[in-house]
């Protein structure tokens, strides 16, 4: 049986997850940022972006790694899902889900995810500027591609918009879900630095090239309250927000003001 949750319920449950993951993160000396809306939401209101209902996180690499390693022996009713441990998730970053829920996402279909914080793998970079925007450039292609192809027939009522998706879908199927991610992430190796220049979530640069910045914005950590708890942030997190958003203290018009939920539900 399933029952519908609210807005506001969900927001719960995420904002439940970021508690869990910031003290599996401080046990086990992982280091993460708040990052994005999150971030925002942090500097501009102290919490949740009242329009907003989803949280997202930055971890370097390496660290990322280690949770992806470690997580799911934590504590069963959180599930950290990635494309190397879970065949039916396709992207190039994580989610930590929890499992008393599940989640409707169109257009694609997931066999089982639930209320989720977005886990992004930061990487440190080093190399000439325009080297990494053609990585990015590349790596945006084949994201792009593995994305569709995980399109659900159904999302389309146009029998035209079908037979395009069908025609897409045979052109690209060479394009394996797990080989199209291991060569993101080979590429995003490639250009890795113990002394960077740059720090770009390069797999996923949903905001193009003004993703890649200073590497000093996240040379280090401060703390910033969201919903009356402190979690880590970049000590550049000023420059990052100006980066992302401009003016981001001055409020979007009304008619930006859109949340992203998607129908969730509580297993029962």
């Amino acid at each position: 049986m399933l029952n519908k949750l609210s807005q506001e319920e969900q927001k719960k449950i995420c904002f439940e997850i970021l508690v869990e993951f910031d003290k599996y993160c401080k046990a086990n000396s992982l280091r993460y940022f708040i990052s994005s809306g999150t971030l925002l939401g942090a500097v501009r209101h102290k919490g949740f972006i009242p329009w907003d209902d989803d949280i997202d996180v930055f971890m370097p690499r390496n660290d990322y790694e280690k949770l992806l390693g470690s997580f799911n022996e934590h504590n069963p009713k959180y599930r950290i899902v990635s494309y190397t441990n879970t065949d039916w998730w396709f992207m190039p970053f994580a989610k930590i889900i929890d499992t008393t829920t599940k989640v409707e996402v169109k257009p694609y279909k997931y066999d089982d995810l639930g209320v989720f914080l977005d886990v992004f793998p930061l990487d440190f970079l080093s190399g000439k500027y325009e080297d990494i925007k053609s990585a990015y450039l590349k790596i945006k292609k084949m994201r792009e591609i593995i994305y569709f192809k995980n399109i659900r027939f159904s999302y389309f009522s146009n029998p035209l918009k079908k037979l395009y998706l069908l025609c897409y879908k045979i052109i690209h199927c060479g394009y394996k879900n797990k080989g199209t991610n291991d060569a993101i992430v080979k590429i995003c190796k490639q250009y890795y630095s113990d002394k960077p220049e740059y720090a770009a979530v390069l797999s996923v640069m949903y905001y193009g090239e003004k993703e890649i910045m200073d590497a000093k914005i996240f040379e280090s950590a401060v703390d910033l309250e969201f919903e009356g708890h402190l979690f880590s942030a970049p000590i550049g997190y000023k420059e990052f927000l100006s980066n992302m958003y401009g003016d981001y203290m001055k409020l979007p018009p009304v008619e930006k003001r859109v949340c992203h939920s998607q129908i969730a539900y509580r297993k029962e």
